[in-house]
């Protein structure tokens, strides 16, 4: 699902990532953005402005809501930041992203030279 949506994980703890996943409701979509209240993937693009509470509170707030996986995109650096619960550092890709949620789908690749070139227009 695509944002802008506010992603309630309580009513203290309000976010609203860039692009989300969400897991199915009792075997289906979610029907409302209120019908969620766990994410599977979250992704961010940085900006000057967002910068700081992408990497640093959103950050904490992710892992502490068991999202599996955040994405930090940077464009400026052509790299994503893949953070993984559990772990105190990021993975940083730069020629191709994976990705498997789940062991009985296919996995996502991105190509990230051709995401950025794409996404950059160069």
């Amino acid at each position: 699902m695509w944002s802008p949506a506010d992603i309630e994980f309580s009513p203290r703890r309000l976010v609203q990532p860039d692009l989300f996943v969400a897991p199915l409701v009792e075997g289906k979509l979610p029907r409302t953005w209120r019908d969620i209240h766990g994410l599977i993937l979250a992704v961010e693009t940085l900006s000057p402005a967002t910068a700081r509470a992408d990497r640093r509170e959103k950050r904490r707030i992710y892992m502490e809501e068991d999202v599996a996986e955040y994405w930090i995109v940077d464009l400026d650096a052509r790299v994503f930041e893949r953070w993984r619960k559990g772990e105190d550092r990021p993975e940083i890709l730069t020629h191709s992203l994976g990705w498997q949620p789940r062991a009985d789908v296919p996995p996502l690749t991105i190509d990230l030279s051709a995401y950025f070139a794409d996404v950059l227009d160069i």
